[in-house]
């Protein structure tokens, strides 16, 4: 009762207003289609193409025209906000945060641990013959003469059986500036070592087992402080600056998944000579291929500089960025499809096995009502598989990943059951873990060998990826889809025209941004 009685206060005045003034109500209905004028139109554009409204200047230059000059729109599309909106707007495509990504495990993150120095939890029974067994609170300063500039601790405290070394003081690569306590066998500061017969770096899976490998100088080799943030932050933006390239057009929009060159810093050129080497088995895996060149970056150079890849690297698909935030080779495989195809797998309304499917094969595309979409995720799935599952390693390399490894048939080690079919009852026991199905569908080993640059050029090729470019500039500017599919496919000859010219001009993106902008329905309401 009470809340009817403040209904009828509120309207009841109004009522009384509008007779008073002599106003009759009118039915409510929908105004037909009409353009823009000048000024909202200039408000769309601007909040489209920069994310803000137009200054009151850019609203007055209006005054004396019939419409929004073409050169304002150019202008907005040479601006730095536009590249800003269109990162914004690959970032929703490409989902690049990989901030949640472990990059290092025990052996590689220096943390405190209770103590007052640095270290590594997963070396500590190496270095010190017991586990939860941490340094004590005295200056090292005793090391040993035969290996100068190594700083391999010698004046070390025994008690019962356990070794404690004393800490060092030392400047860390991500904060230069300072000095952290740091235990001395942590922080030898030792290059490589010789193990059955070979010098390895102490900064390899090898090379950490032995007990004079520490962080290396400046604690290189090692996590720490807010690293892994800077690397993760770098590997997200150097996935962004491959972006702007394209959609400011300083490069055709084929690039972004087709080009072999990119960007890199300081923290990500560093990461990938020093860090990404470990090549841990329990995280992600990112070693760099052997004698792949790796230029010495300083990790607070924030400056970006061309990179050379090799031929096997196909523009944002290879990047650490995609390959960490999508860690298995069907979820590449499916966002890729997603991003750039337009395409989606939507199971049937009604699953019907087809013939002579299987139950419980191991061979998604054979295993019944699963074989709908895995008929054509695995064979997409094949084109990332020639880099590391939950990491960004190429696998390339025979010697570090033979095709097949009879030895790992029944082992349990780390590495073989990350990469190798171990199973003696599974098809194909021994092989890399990518190849288990190739027997059977021998189209996977081209697809593998030549990897996402192939199924790029394809989708390039046939005219794909640019209606699916097309149509998701369209849905971002008209905030609705084109309408291709089913009996209200209107808006079918508009993409076509607008996939072919955008190839015809170089897939120049900004020109593409130009002609929708232009389009009458951009330009109307409703």
């Amino acid at each position: 009762m009470k809340r009817t009685f403040l209904v009828l206060a509120a309207i009841v005045p109004v009522v009384l207003l509008r007779a008073h003034l002599g106003i009759a109500d009118v039915p409510a209905t929908c105004d037909a289609p009409h353009a823009l004028d000048k000024y909202k139109l200039l408000r769309r554009l601007s909040l489209d193409l920069r994310q803000r409204i137009p200054s009151v200047e850019e609203y007055a230059a209006l005054d004396g025209v019939d419409t929004v000059p073409d050169a304002t729109v150019q202008g907005y599309l040479a601006s730095d906000e536009f590249r800003r909106t269109m990162r914004r707007h690959h970032e929703n495509q490409l989902w690049p945060n990989v901030s949640n990504v472990r990059l290092g495990d025990v052996n590689t993150n220096l943390t405190l641990r209770g103590g007052t120095a640095l270290s590594l939890a997963g070396r500590e029974n190496l270095y010190r013959s017991v586990r939860d067994s941490n340094c004590d609170d005295t200056e090292q300063k005793d090391f040993d003469p035969a290996f100068p500039g190594e700083l391999r601790p010698v004046n070390v405290r025994a008690a019962g059986g356990e070794r404690h070394e004393g800490y060092r003081m030392v400047s860390p690569y991500w904060a230069p500036t300072t000095s952290v306590k740091v235990c001395a066998y942590d922080a030898q500061e030792t290059l490589s070592v010789t193990k059955a017969g070979k010098r390895v770096a102490c900064n390899t899976p090898e090379g950490r087992t032995d007990k004079a490998c520490g962080c290396g100088p400046n604690l290189q080799f090692c996590y720490g402080g807010n690293a892994i943030a800077t690397i993760e932050s770098a590997l997200r933006e150097q996935l962004g600056r491959a972006a702007d390239r394209v959609a400011t057009g300083k490069a055709p929009y084929t690039d972004l998944i087709l080009a072999q060159d990119a960007e890199q810093n300081g923290p990500v050129g560093f990461w990938r000579k020093n860090l990404a080497p470990q090549g841990s088995t329990g995280v992600t895996f990112n070693a760099p291929l052997p004698g792949e060149p790796l230029p010495e970056r300083d990790f607070a150079d924030d400056a970006w500089k061309p990179l050379k890849r090799s031929t096997l690297h196909a523009g944002v698909l290879t990047m650490p960025a995609y390959l960490l935030r999508f860690q298995t080779d069907r979820g590449r495989a499916n966002h890729f499809r997603i991003a750039f195809m337009g395409q989606y797998f939507v199971p049937a309304a009604k699953l019907e096995p087809q013939a002579g499917c299987s139950n419980d094969s191991p061979d998604l595309t054979k295993r019944c009502n699963c074989q709908y979409c895995h008929q054509t995720l695995e064979p997409l799935a094949a084109h990332f598989a020639g880099f590391s599952e939950a990491g960004s390693a190429a696998m390339n390399d025979t010697a570090t990943f033979p095709l097949r490894r009879p030895e790992c048939v029944g082992s349990n080690s780390a590495y073989c059951t990350r990469f190798y079919v171990t199973r003696d009852d599974a098809p194909r026991p021994g092989f890399l873990l990518s190849y288990q199905f190739a027997g059977e569908h021998p189209e996977y080993v081209e697809n593998i060998q030549q990897g996402p640059r192939k199924l790029a050029e394809a989708i390039v090729a046939d005219g794909t990826f640019a209606r699916a470019v097309v149509k998701a500039a369209f849905l971002r500017l008209m905030k609705r889809e084109l309408r291709v599919e089913g009996e209200h496919a209107e808006d079918l000859p508009l993409l076509d025209q607008l996939a072919t010219d955008f190839a015809a001009q170089s897939y120049d993106y900004p020109r593409l941004i130009t002609r929708i902008v232009s389009l009458p329905e951009y330009r109307r309401v409703r």
